[in-house]
């Protein structure tokens, strides 16, 4: 709201001490000519009748007029000088309670105003400091520069400075970092009287910055340092994998090679076994001989099937690392090749081979001959490692689109330890019997590539004492696998819908099953 100036109710008695009367002037001789024309004429109670009204009435309202009009304007301005006396109040309890410090100096830069928060901040009293010159807080290397007058000059110039970074000095000496901003004050013309100014104390600030800059910079070293440490370990890394990869080129060479040895002396071995194998059948097929003499053949043809097997075992460890095992996979009748195992193999003495068959056709897709071999195997060492009392057990079944073919027996067993490495390459189970029981290692080995290599997967369960169980699956054969005469039902499997197989971890065992 504005606020007129004190001096107006001065002016205005001023005025109504010329206008006043001259309007008083005015209305006589006006009323003096209108009693010549109307009034004198009139009989003498008429005229003092009129004369009472124009001059104990009319002059009396003027006046009371006057002087409420003069009231009025004058409490108008005592409630506006009120209101200002408040706000200025208010204003200087604000500056009074800042925590800032706030201050003002005259255009000679004199102390004029000092808060509580500058008393806080520079530990001088009001009483101290007000009329003495703003140099007292300034550092005398800083007045040697001119600082506070460069801050007055900037100020007349510029209107203001804001956040203005520099270092002032406490009445102790001590020195603080401050924020300065300063504005001009100016009186009713306009010109300048001085400045306002507001000073911060970021001492705790910059100290907590120049902190951080140090730890960063510390912390650029250490980067620094472990990059140069780290560069230096990738590269002796780096020397370190190219030797590895050297020596792995190196061995990959020595692995072939020796592959490529076992295999040429393992072909080399075969014929002159073969044509040994033929000469002692014919010898042992002579009538004439005595009974010793067959005994030492039949002791030479044990001992070169032996020899042969192993050649075999070789050259198949050699195929299968080398990658060259050839496959002739068709669809394959699962029950045929179990049976026909079941048949021919019987172990000496003769042992009963059980076969547990499902009413449904187990047809995979695999090679004849590989699928024997995998089965001859696990049989082979079924019939070793079990009493001769005992039965061995072939089983089939279908499970998640696979075949699964179990072979069962009930002796003695193998600990949980050793039932992964088994399939290793040369691991044998030393029992402590006849070393020729348990063969060369090479047998579950060969198994378990040659079921890999068909697209299946081969795995045992044992309980020690009470037998084990090899299982091994192959991939399920479809109708548009080739099959004569065979058609694909609704779900594209060889059986009918009524057989479906159940999930591999839902399918019983063989053992369970019979």
């Amino acid at each position: 709201m504005p606020v007129p100036p004190r001096t107006r109710p001065i002016e205005l008695v001023e005025r109504l001490r010329w206008g006043l009367p001259i309007l008083i002037f005015l209305f006589v001789v006006f009323h003096q000519l209108f009693t010549l024309d109307w009034i004198d004429p009139l009989p003498t109670p008429l005229r003092f009748i009129a004369g009472l009204l124009v001059y104990g009435l009319i002059g009396p309202l003027m006046a009371w007029w006057v002087f409420t009009w003069i009231a009025a304007h004058l409490r108008e301005q005592q409630r506006i000088e009120q209101q200002m006396r408040e706000r200025e109040q208010y204003l200087a309890s604000i500056t009074t309670a800042s925590s800032d410090a706030i201050m003002s100096v005259d255009t000679c830069g004199c102390i004029q105003s000092w808060n509580q928060g500058a008393q806080t901040i520079f530990g001088w009293t009001a009483d101290e400091i007000l009329g003495q010159s703003m140099d007292v807080l300034v550092p005398a290397e800083r007045q040697a520069r001119g600082e506070p007058a460069n801050i007055l000059v900037t100020v007349a110039k510029r209107g203001a400075i804001s956040h203005y970074e520099t270092e002032w000095m406490r009445k102790d000496s001590r020195h603080l970092v401050v924020d300065v901003t300063s504005n001009v004050l100016t009186d009713a013309t306009g010109q300048m009287i001085g400045s306002a100014t507001i000073i911060r104390d970021i001492t705790a600030r910059k100290r907590a910055e120049e902190q951080v800059r140090e730890l960063n910079r510390e912390l650029e070293k250490r980067v620094d340092k472990r990059t140069r440490q780290l560069n230096i370990a990738l590269q002796q890394l780096q020397g370190r994998a190219d030797e590895l990869e050297r020596a792995n080129e190196e061995l990959t060479e020595l692995d072939h090679l020796k592959s490529e040895f076992v295999s040429m002396v393992s072909h080399e071995l075969r014929a002159p076994l073969t044509n040994i194998n033929g000469s002692v059948e014919l010898l042992v097929s002579d009538t004439g001989l005595e009974p010793g003499q067959r005994a030492m053949l039949h002791i030479i043809r044990e001992q070169t099937q032996r020899l042969t097997r192993l050649v075999q075992g070789i050259l198949n460890v050699s195929r299968i690392e080398a990658g060259r095992l050839t496959l002739h996979q068709e669809p394959l009748d699962v029950s045929y090749v179990l049976t026909r195992v079941a048949k021919n193999t019987r172990g000496a003495p003769p042992r009963d081979i059980e076969v547990d068959l499902p009413a449904y056709p187990l047809m995979a897709w695999a090679d004849l001959d590989r699928v024997e071999e995998v089965l001859v195997n696990l049989v082979d060492n079924a019939l070793k490692y079990s009493p001769p009392d005992t039965p061995v057990r072939l089983s089939g079944y279908n499970a998640a689109h696979q075949i699964v073919i179990a072979v069962s027996d009930n002796g003695i067993g193998i600990p949980p330890d050793q039932l992964e490495r088994i399939f290793e390459k040369f691991h044998r189970l030393e029992q402590g019997d006849n070393r020729e029981t348990y063969g060369h290692g090479l047998g579950l080995y060969i198994a378990r590539g040659l079921v890999q290599a068909l697209g299946g997967r081969m795995w045992a369960e044992s309980m020690p004492g009470r037998g084990s169980t090899f299982y091994f699956t192959l991939p399920q054969a479809y109708a548009s696998d080739g099959l004569p005469g065979a058609s694909r039902p609704a779900d594209g499997l060889l059986w009918p819908a009524a057989t479906a197989p159940t999930p591999l971890d839902e399918a019983p065992s063989p053992r369970s099953a019979s």
